[in-house]
């Protein structure tokens, strides 16, 4: 067999950045993986321009960029996916007379992979293809609120900002997490409100999001606004067990919230 060490270099490199879940310097990926300092430097110089790694000059380190995640959700565009994801959306969106979407991240933006207009339901541009700025959909916001922050950050920076600082986008990131839902108002598609939540695979990353979209003049009260989060809640869990082998007792704190009956959820998840 024909070995290139540059290239298995290059993917150990990126093995390390997804395991540890922090930035690393150049001096501890030698220091771990036993690579020559320059040949760790050349290779984040190329893996930087590919997109792969992401370099933090104030703190001397380097994450993950956007095309290495990109390529890790790739699974997440699968058929049975989404075939299976449709009906927890499909029901969903019922209760409200809206649509429901499945979505994953591109990128900076949002690429919506299936949606389904429940009968009366009006036109939104939320269609399958579409592609809107993460940072301010309630799709997106669900995914990158579920990533680590240095992937976050790399969103936030190429992408739109919807007008926030990333100080502002961090703690709009942390009211996410703590409700287990993404919600926005008239700001990716004005006239229309969505909720939102991601579905996690098997190393507890989001695969996609289950969303929910809706004429914002259907003024919900918060038992209704409970039960579609409850629902999108219990499908991501279900597709996180089913497709990626989650078992019930594990999750980020979004699945935790459902699987355990905590949150702003807690006593009315199992009846």
């Amino acid at each position: 067999m024909v070995q290139v060490p540059a290239v298995r270099n290059a993917l150990r490199i990126l093995n390390l950045l997804s395991s540890v879940g922090v930035p690393l310097s150049a001096s501890r990926i030698t220091a771990e993986l036993g690579i020559p300092r320059s040949s760790v430097y050349h290779l984040l110089t190329e893996m930087e321009e590919a997109g792969y790694v992401m370099p933090l000059p104030e703190e001397k380190t380097y994450g993950l960029g956007i095309a290495a995640y990109s390529l890790a959700n790739v699974y997440a565009t699968q058929q049975p996916l989404v075939n299976l994801g449709a009906k927890y959306v499909r029901n969903t969106a019922e209760v409200v007379a809206g649509c429901g979407q499945i979505a994953r991240l591109v990128g900076p933006e949002v690429l919506y992979l299936y949606d389904y207009r429940s009968p009366g339901a009006p036109v939104s541009s939320l269609a399958a293809g579409a592609r809107l700025s993460a940072a301010r959909t309630a799709s997106g916001r669900a995914i990158i609120s579920a990533l680590p922050e240095t992937e976050a950050r790399s969103v936030y920076t190429i992408g739109e900002s919807a007008g926030l600082s990333w100080r502002d986008f961090q703690t709009e990131c942390q009211k996410i997490r703590e409700a287990g839902f993404a919600e926005e108002i008239d700001e990716s598609v004005r006239g229309f409100r969505s909720l939102s939540v991601p579905v996690l695979d098997h190393l507890q990353r989001p695969a996609v999001a289950l969303t929910v979209t809706f004429l914002t003049s259907r003024d919900i009260g918060e038992k209704e606004k409970e039960m579609v989060v409850t629902c999108l809640q219990r499908g991501a869990t279900e597709l996180s067990q089913r497709i990626f082998g989650l078992g019930a007792k594990q999750g980020s704190s979004f699945m935790g919230r459902v699987l355990n009956g905590a949150g702003p959820l807690r006593g009315k998840l199992n009846p």
